[in-house]
């Protein structure tokens, strides 16, 4: 195949990709661009990528490229959830990736940036949910125990039997609470850590 950049050939590597498979990777020889056939460009791990290209200030491509699948003309692609400084483009036919020089390693550390973003995003709310479940622990503790206390004295329990229901029904539903956001928060780091291998199809 030949690069749509500078119609050079391209040059295959072959790298593990993230689930330990074989993956095969297209490189211009001669202006060191990358093609990437459906999907490849999502399975490469941010090291290799980073260590098979290197940053570049300013990419340079030429103004009308054609896949070297089936020729169709590339079109620049747009992405909201991108840096508007990666520059990228794609086949509307087959699906496949064009990154100029330096915008894999600019790709990768998107993706590794996120990822470091989403570990310390996890680490707080691990922080916050351990203490909310001590504070859960210790009051509802203290309440089972107060209650067992005071039931020595039917006279006083029966006074206080009211407030003992309540603050228990409180606590059980605060761990429901407690449950529900846990889940939540760990669906929604999923989503965001993995969100930038949903966004081009």
């Amino acid at each position: 195949m030949k690069c749509p950049n500078c119609d050079s050939s391209l040059s295959s590597l072959e790298i593990i990709d993230d689930y330990g498979q074989n993956l095969k990777v297209d490189r211009c020889v001669s202006c060191e661009s990358f093609w990437f056939n459906k999907n490849n460009l999502y399975q490469v791990p941010i090291q290799t990528g980073q260590k098979i290209d290197s940053p570049a200030s300013r990419p340079g491509y030429s103004s009308s490229m054609r896949c070297p699948n089936d020729q169709t003309v590339l079109m620049e692609f747009k992405d909201s959830n991108l840096p508007s400084s990666i520059v990228m483009f794609r086949c509307s036919s087959c699906r496949g990736i064009f990154l100029p020089k330096g915008q894999l390693y600019a790709y990768k550390e998107y993706q590794k940036q996120r990822a470091m973003r989403g570990i310390e995003l996890s680490r707080k709310a691990s922080v916050g949910f351990s203490i909310a479940f001590l504070i859960f622990v210790f009051g509802l503790i203290a309440t089972y125990s107060s209650e067992y206390f005071v039931k020595a004295d039917p006279i006083i329990y029966q006074a206080y039997k009211p407030i003992f229901d309540h603050s228990k029904g409180v606590f059980w539903i605060l761990a429901a609470v407690l449950f529900l956001l846990f889940m939540l928060c760990i669906t929604v780091f999923y989503f965001r850590k993995n969100k930038i291998k949903f966004t081009i199809y």
